[in-house]
């Protein structure tokens, strides 16, 4: 029963840290989506480019506010929107362009899905990626399916690293407050032992006070015997 219950708390804490990790991530990549649409439309604007690539970059722009102002209220609803923001841009990048380094762009939505939402979700949209791919009729799908396959199982690779130092930052927890415990305990056995000490200080003292007293009747007791000699030898005497 403690056991699972100690199991409990550290698979709460390991999803507790991860998402709070998970959450600062978006709060990062929604700036740089916002930056690279908004760069696009310049970019587009400057050199009269076609209009495919204005909608890219309304694209990522639309994906960006629309994660910043969902994050606040849910963190699911706004991996929701950058993900399918992101998925909805690369293909939007692959119609204008159909090669595979445009191709290959869908795969970025399902790293970021396998990341954010874990393996379901990455595999969830690595599974709509390659929907896409393969009803495109794209010549050889087989290098751009592994690309897409290939980037989700590589973001899980890379959360293993973390999921351990979020292990062992947990068990240095565990480890920091039981000491911290055992620290407690032996404190207050000392403040008891302290107090027990200054208890038996006190009886040691009252019982010092009586040994003077009893002392002083003793010496009090033996002078009046030796008077009390005295005056009958003296009667005595006389």
């Amino acid at each position: 029963m403690v056991g699972a219950i100690v199991a409990g708390g550290d698979a709460a804490y390991e999803r507790t840290t991860l998402r709070d990790f998970q959450r600062e991530a978006v709060g990062l990549i929604w700036p740089a989506v916002f930056l690279v649409g908004l760069g696009l439309i310049v970019v587009t604007e400057l050199r009269h480019g076609p209009l495919h690539e204005d909608m890219l970059g309304l694209i990522l722009i639309a994906t960006a506010l629309l994660t910043w102002g969902s994050l606040r209220y849910s963190y699911m609803v706004a991996v929701g929107f950058l993900i399918g923001g992101s998925l909805l841009a690369a293909t939007q990048a692959w119609v204008a362009a159909p090669i595979a380094t445009a191709g290959a762009l869908l795969a970025l939505p399902a790293a970021l899905a396998s990341f954010l939402a874990g393996a379901a979700g990455g595999i969830a949209a690595a599974a709509i990626a390659s929907l896409l791919v393969i009803q495109s009729g794209v010549y050889a799908p087989a290098p751009l399916l592994a690309t897409i396959w290939g980037m989700v199982g590589v973001v899980r690779l890379l959360l293993l690293p973390t999921r351990r130092a979020i292990e062992w930052s947990w068990a240095s927890y565990q480890q920091a407050r039981r000491l911290l415990d055992e620290a407690r305990e032996q404190s207050l056995e000392l403040q008891q032992t302290k107090e027990d000490l200054i208890q038996a200080n006190l009886q040691l003292t009252r019982l010092s006070e009586q040994l003077r007293i009893l002392h002083q009747m003793a010496e009090d007791a033996r002078r009046a015997k030796e008077e009390f000699v005295a005056n009958v030898s003296h009667e005595l005497r006389t």
